[in-house]
């Protein structure tokens, strides 16, 4: 099979072509650091106002945002560092905001133990106003005397029906 000298160019090109369509920018890092940059993508916030982490943002809507913030941790995760250095230096650069969960210190520990603190009181306000309801729900009961009263409309009843039917009889 003899091969002319014009179709180098062609195939050349051709093969170029085909391997940057089908090439990715972290296709040279190891599948034990695509891990890590897929768990820091989880812990950061996408940037583009999606509200999703870079991970998910990433896989669903591929945003330019999220490809950068993306192409940033791999170039950390090559250079060596680990999840908590990344996770530091990205905090640095985009403050708070960028992380996906407050972190669990100062101020931040409010965002985690408020809701909690908030449903223990609503719990201890609903007993306390059930408890005083029903106090004086039992003490109205004692104090009017609901089965009375229950009595005497049914002797009022009882006397109609008697007088209807003294009349009837008639």
């Amino acid at each position: 099979m003899e091969m002319s000298i014009k179709k180098f160019p062609i195939l050349g090109f051709s093969f170029l072509l085909l391997l940057t369509l089908f090439s990715r920018a972290d296709a040279a890092i190891d599948p034990t650091q695509r891990a890590l940059v897929h768990k820091v993508d989880r812990q950061l916030a996408c940037d583009c106002g999606c509200s999703l982490t870079v991970d998910d943002c990433r896989v669903s809507m591929t945003c330019s945002e999220s490809e950068r913030l993306e192409k940033e941790v791999t170039g950390f995760v090559k250079a060596g560092l680990d999840e908590k250095s990344i996770l530091a230096k990205m905090r640095e650069k985009y403050g708070e905001s960028i992380l996906a969960a407050p972190t669990k210190e100062g101020f931040n520990i409010t965002a985690w133990t408020f809701p909690f603190l908030a449903l223990l009181f609503g719990g201890f306000v609903a007993t306390y106003y059930l408890r005083k309801w029903k106090s004086e729900k039992a003490e109205s009961t004692e104090q009017t005397g609901s089965r009375p009263k229950v009595a005497k409309i049914e002797d009022d009843y009882d006397r109609r029906i008697e007088d209807e039917l003294k009349d009837f009889d008639a």
